[in-house]
């Protein structure tokens, strides 16, 4: 509810590192359409949004996603994943993690911070992954930061 207020999503990091991320349309509208489902199904504002608030119920709903990427990678993952790699680096396998979602995410990310600050993608990157280097960022970006 804070994130729709203040159009930030603050996430807190490994050690503790907390950051905004500014929200596009799309991403406040995933906002609310998931909390009309908590409301929905009960859940009150301190709540939990995707578990129940008992022990380790956050990691088995982790664990839950993950599998559920698993088995449905094929709807979502490019077909002939394994197929597409480049000289000097490391093929690409049928796997998917949450770390290859953050590639996604920064990709994607830089690709529309572009269009709207062409000058600030790479480091609007950098901010929103928690890294604060533009080095670090470019292997998130591959090959697409090298073109722009």
């Amino acid at each position: 509810m804070s994130a729709l207020k203040t159009g930030q999503l603050v996430i807190k990091g490994k050690g503790g590192q907390t950051r905004a991320i500014d929200l596009s349309a799309k991403q406040r509208g995933i906002i609310t359409d998931n909390l009309n489902y908590a409301r929905c199904s009960g859940r009150y504002p301190r709540d939990y949004l995707i578990s129940g608030s008992e022990k380790g119920g956050v990691q088995r709903e982790k664990r839950s996603l993950q599998n559920w990427m698993s088995y449905n990678r094929k709807y979502f993952m490019v077909e002939n994943r394994e197929d597409l790699y480049e000289d000097g680096k490391k093929k690409r396998t049928e796997t998917i993690s949450w770390h290859s979602l953050r590639h996604t995410y920064a990709q994607r990310t830089y690709e529309e911070a572009l269009k709207e600050r062409p000058r600030r993608a790479r480091k609007i990157v950098s901010e929103n992954l928690g890294h604060h280097r533009t080095e670090v960022t470019r292997i998130y970006l591959a090959d697409k930061s090298k073109k722009k």
